[in-house]
């Protein structure tokens, strides 16, 4: 008896493991059918390379939770200033070698994504994009 009910435990135990892929998918589908995108000015800066002069060009749209409050958002320029002085000052702390790969690009996002989700009470910040991202080097 006792092998039956392990057995069962684990066979339960691995299947919400096969599908958590899924299961992300589907709640990333209902984000974007109630979601809304803030889409942000483009930003360019200077990288803190100190061997060379170089820049970076990005655009970054900010995923929301609710497109209830989404006019009342983009009208908001306090908020507005500070999410973009905040996402200047990460922009600006890194090298153009923080940022070459995928792995760089992903750490940048969750930055971002840790430093601007403060400011964002209702509607909540769920995600940050990139829409462009281009080193000058």
């Amino acid at each position: 008896m006792s092998f039956v009910v392990i057995s069962r435990t684990l066979g339960n135990q691995a299947k919400p493991a096969e599908n958590p892929e899924k299961a992300q998918q589907e709640k990333l589908a209902e984000l974007l059918e109630k979601g809304a995108v803030l889409p942000l000015e483009p930003f360019v800066v200077n990288l803190a390379d100190s061997d060379a002069a170089r820049y970076l060009r990005i655009k970054i749209s900010l995923m929301l939770d609710n497109k209830s409050n989404l006019k009342e958002v983009s009208e908001n320029q306090a908020l507005q200033l500070k999410v973009r002085d905040v996402i200047l000052d990460s922009l600006t702390s890194k090298t153009s070698q923080d940022l070459i790969n995928a792995e760089g690009k992903m750490k940048l996002r969750h930055e971002i994504q840790q430093k601007v989700a403060v400011y964002f009470r209702e509607p909540k910040l769920v995600d940050v994009m990139f829409t462009e991202f281009v080193i000058q080097l």
